[in-house]
């Protein structure tokens, strides 16, 4: 039988994750950061990891700001890039959060001192298999098909995020598509009563059309 997609723990941080989180959050100390603060995970020795405990937030890529995927604490950033001189991404708070940064090597050490490198393990496990499904997302023939499976990922957010965000912004930041594209098919979506749309909002989505 064949898997819905998405899936709902897209946004979710592993079980394997959160326990990592309660194991190392004693030895962190955390910052309050306000709603669009920007943190980088940077390069080489200038790495950062991330444990946020509270907030919800997105992952960008930094070459093109690309929206990756938008996460709520209890989770964990720049861990699944250990042995990598790079990690070119950035996060961005959608609302204030509590944040502990650790340069990648100290966040390393803690691993290592506490015996913590089997819980790390099964966490990039979830994370790898996240990512298959988020580039899945992306690998689309057609326009029609990028918008849907969006519009599904929307409806898999956090009602509070999904409400307090335009619906062609979520599309065009996680596509790059251009804004008259995506409004087209929407209007067309909308016409056809795939989608409720209230004030730009992505109220509900109705059994959307394979094909456009």
């Amino acid at each position: 039988m064949k898997k819905p997609f998405p899936p709902k723990d897209l946004n979710e941080t592993s079980q394997s994750g959160v326990e990592l989180i309660e194991r190392i959050t004693p030895l962190l100390t955390f910052k309050e950061y306000p709603k669009g603060s920007k943190l980088l995970h940077g390069y080489g020795e200038e790495a950062k990891s991330y444990v946020i405990t509270e907030g919800m937030f997105s992952i960008y890529r930094d070459a093109d700001d690309l929206m990756l995927v938008s996460m709520k604490g209890p989770a964990l950033t720049g861990f699944s890039t250990f042995a990598f001189n790079n990690n070119a991404t950035f996060i961005k708070t959608i609302t204030p959060c509590k944040i502990a940064v650790l340069a990648q090597g100290e966040a390393e050490k803690i691993i290592d001192q506490h015996n913590l490198w089997k819980l790390l393990a099964l966490h990039r496990g979830e994370t790898l298999r996240k990512l298959f499904y988020f580039h899945t997302s992306l690998i689309t023939p057609t326009a029609y098909e990028a918008i849907r499976i969006q519009l599904l990922l929307l409806m898999n957010e956090p009602e509070e995020y999904r409400l307090s965000i335009p619906v062609e912004s979520y599309i065009r930041q996680k596509t790059l598509m251009s804004r008259s594209g995506i409004m087209k098919i929407l209007s067309q979506l909308r016409q056809g009563d795939y989608i409720n749309v209230e004030n730009g909002k992505l109220i509900s989505v109705n059994k959307l059309p394979d094909r456009y």
